[in-house]
């Protein structure tokens, strides 16, 4: 009983100290349809995509019509270059 107990603990701790390791992935993403100035980078955190898979990114804008529906409404898109914000 003692020994189901100690292999269960040790477990908990494996599966606590996997789970604390996984880092966030933060992309720095560049427009490549607007002029190069500040507002042409975004750096974004993309966890589970690869940053050089992302090539588009969209701002939307939540609004409710007449009758209560919610919905997004994409309000710009733009073709982005993105990389690893750590490289």
């Amino acid at each position: 009983m003692m020994k189901n107990k100690i292999i269960f603990l040790l477990s908990l701790c494996f599966v606590l100290v996997l789970s604390a390791c996984h880092k966030d992935t933060q992309c720095k993403c560049i427009f490549d349809d607007v002029m190069n100035d500040s507002a042409s980078e975004r750096i974004i955190a993309a966890d589970g995509l690869d940053c050089d898979d992302i090539t588009e990114m969209a701002e939307e804008r939540h609004v409710t019509t007449s009758d209560g529906t919610h919905a997004l409404q994409r309000v710009e898109v733009h073709k982005v270059s993105c990389r690893s914000y750590g490289e």
